[in-house]
């Protein structure tokens, strides 16, 4: 009987503050108090591209290893009546069984590998001659050396080619990232775990939350209006850039 009253308390106790956080809660959002964290997103490509790969609207969407890819089905703003084929890049796909006696090339880089502003059989991997050959353009915009790695073990490698040719650093290897370098992105987005994406939600939905983020900041002496600046400028700095 004395062993269980502890224990009732403890329940009691629990069940107290629980209750309170819910009337706490309730009472929030009938409020409309509403204070999100100040989550900055990462910068995965530039300000503007972002937003696309976000809406999953453009010619790339985001990816975890790669970082971005070309969206199958989409259509480059140059060639409108081409699409990105099903298993993502340009020109035809081409199966993973090879047939024998043909000479199978990848080329991976960046957008001089794409074929930026010309039609998919203008590009360059297209215009390989010689010899009878099945060429798999692996090319996308804006990728570095690391990407292109990423690419070639998600796509180019089961596929078997004879030949790899990779054609990098005209450009996108010499600019320095804002941020942070690839290597850091794609293993800041390979580390980030379904934990760590129920953690975020939470601090989103929970008004309970929102009222301790905003009393740590007024302890703090935080300024929301002066980091929205702060970050504004920073954006408007990359986009010159």
């Amino acid at each position: 009987m004395t062993a269980a009253r502890p224990l009732q308390r403890a329940a009691l106790a629990c069940a107290s503050v629980l209750g309170f956080l819910v009337v706490l809660e309730l009472g929030l959002r009938a409020f409309g108090f509403v204070h999100m964290p100040p989550i900055v997103p990462m910068m995965i490509w530039n300000p503007v591209e972002d937003q696309a790969l976000r809406e999953g609207t453009g010619l790339f969407v985001q990816d975890v290893t790669q970082l971005w890819v070309p969206r199958p089905g989409a259509s480059p703003p140059w060639a409108p009546e081409e699409r990105i084929n099903a298993a993502g890049y340009r020109g035809p796909e081409l199966p993973l069984e090879r047939e024998p006696g043909v000479v199978r090339v990848a080329a991976l880089g960046d957008s001089s590998t794409f074929g930026l502003r010309v039609a998919a059989d203008e590009a360059w991997p297209a215009r390989l001659r010689g010899i009878r050959a099945e060429v798999l353009n692996a090319g996308v915009v804006g990728y570095t050396v690391r990407q292109g790695i990423e690419r070639y073990k998600a796509l180019v490698r089961a596929h078997r080619p004879d030949v790899v040719i990779a054609a990098f650093g005209a450009f996108n290897d010499h600019v320095m990232t804002k941020d942070m370098t690839d290597v850091e992105k794609v293993e800041r987005r390979t580390a980030y775990s379904r934990m760590d994406r129920l953690r975020d939600r939470v601090r989103v939905e929970l008004r309970v939350l929102h009222l301790v983020g905003w009393t740590v900041e007024r302890l703090q002496g935080r300024d929301r209006a002066a980091l929205r600046e702060a970050f504004r400028r920073e954006r408007i700095e990359l986009r010159e850039l």
